[in-house]
């Protein structure tokens, strides 16, 4: 990373100006491995830790503005805390690896509060004024202990379906707001404390049905930046054989981010996600093009890691296709009737220069261990330096 940038205040909002508008961090001036003209933010999962699997030392910094932590937790008191025995350890060893001279020294570090399996006790951690203060102030202890540039509010969903065990009430699209603002309010005082800066960015869903009941103005307002989640669009719960990511169609990236900004979030603000996996989906029938897309299926598979994506894909008993209608890949067996939503290269540079070329902020993956060899981050860095 190199150069500063200018910062245009408007209200509590920081952006960039055009000219730099992609900076990950409002946290002073980066000068890391790569341009952050068009940053780069990747996601380390706290189980990557599992068996020594995907240590933090194994994330490859130099490839890399920004690397984020999945995930911390609210009780219902609003406190933030660990969800697991991983988590010490895993922000222990990335405070040392952004220590001076170490690999992620320039990278900007943050962490998420909340994700699918973590959003029980939002409900409760936002409803009442005393809970929201409590839980910023937790997270900026967090923050101020491991050295971390920022957080990230992760609630799936205020607007409802999230997990069966989420506590709910009608007045969350209201209290996520409110939460958001008391988190701003607090990071404001605690970058005038610690002179430095500190950024806040919120976890953004893809469907509409989660995007519009929000304030979209308002968190506009108060956060740094957003990452869309365009992925996750299919599932165990789809009727049919469906993308996982895609980038044009119903639901999609494109309309996910033409979502947000018709509600008032600008693009400067809009980091949009990548799916380094597949899902797969079994006892499919090929329907009337052969290729098995849009058809019912008998079981879900399994979530499937980049590695055994692209296993399949050099195997001859599948055939890749490209939905050019989605700007999306997926594979099909048809003698044992399996199908796959895919994630490639060819689809990582198709929406990495999507983003590039319209102006938004930058791009991030889930997850980096899905991409062991470092093959899909590679060619978003490649695309991403074509800015």
């Amino acid at each position: 990373m190199s150069g500063c940038r200018d910062v245009i205040e408007i209200g509590r909002r920081r952006l960039l100006s055009a000219a730099v508008a992609g900076a990950v961090s409002v946290s002073g001036c980066l000068s890391g491995g790569r341009s952050n003209t068009f940053p780069v933010l990747g996601w380390y999962p706290s189980w990557g830790r599992y068996d020594d699997e995907y240590l933090p030392e194994d994330v490859p910094f130099e490839k890399l503005d920004a690397m984020y932590y999945a995930n911390l937790e609210p009780e219902p008191s609003g406190e933030v805390v660990f969800t697991s025995e991983n988590d010490e350890p895993n922000l222990e060893e990335f405070r040392a690896l952004k220590g001076t001279g170490e690999p992620a020294e320039h990278v900007d570090m943050g962490f998420a509060i909340g994700g699918w399996n973590s959003s029980e006790h939002f409900s409760d951690a936002a409803a009442t004024r005393e809970n929201r203060e409590r839980f910023a102030a937790s997270a900026i202890d967090v923050l101020r202990t491991y050295e971390f540039d920022g957080f990230e509010i992760d609630w799936e969903f205020p607007t409802g379906s999230g997990h069966e065990q989420n506590t709910e009430r009608e007045e969350d699209v209201e209290n996520v707001i409110s939460l958001v603002e008391e988190c701003r309010t607090q990071l404001d005082n605690a970058m005038e404390a610690d002179d430095r800066e500190y950024s806040l960015s919120y976890s953004a869903p893809a469907e509409s049905s989660h995007i519009e009941p929000l304030d979209i103005e308002t968190l506009s307002d108060a956060l740094d930046w957003i990452n869309v989640m365009a992925y996750d669009l299919s599932g165990p719960g789809s009727e049919t054989t469906a993308h996982n990511a895609p980038l044009y169609g119903s639901p999609s990236a494109n309309e996910a981010v033409e979502a947000w900004e018709a509600g008032g979030m600008a693009r400067s603000q809009m980091m949009i996600g990548h799916a380094f996996y597949g899902r797969g989906f079994a006892g499919v029938d090929p329907g009337p093009y052969n290729d098995g897309l849009d058809q019912p299926f008998e079981e879900y598979e399994a979530t499937l890691d980049y590695e055994e994506v692209a296993r399949r894909i050099d195997d001859s008993a599948w055939e890749r296709h490209w939905d050019d209608r989605a700007s999306a890949p997926y594979l099909y067996d048809e003698d044992e009737r399996n199908w796959v939503s895919a994630t490639d290269p060819e689809y990582v540079e198709a929406k990495t220069t999507y983003a590039r070329e319209g102006g938004y902020r930058g791009v991030f993956c889930w997850e980096l261990s899905f991409d062991s060899n470092e093959e899909l981050l590679d060619t978003m860095n490649d695309a991403a330096e074509d800015a």
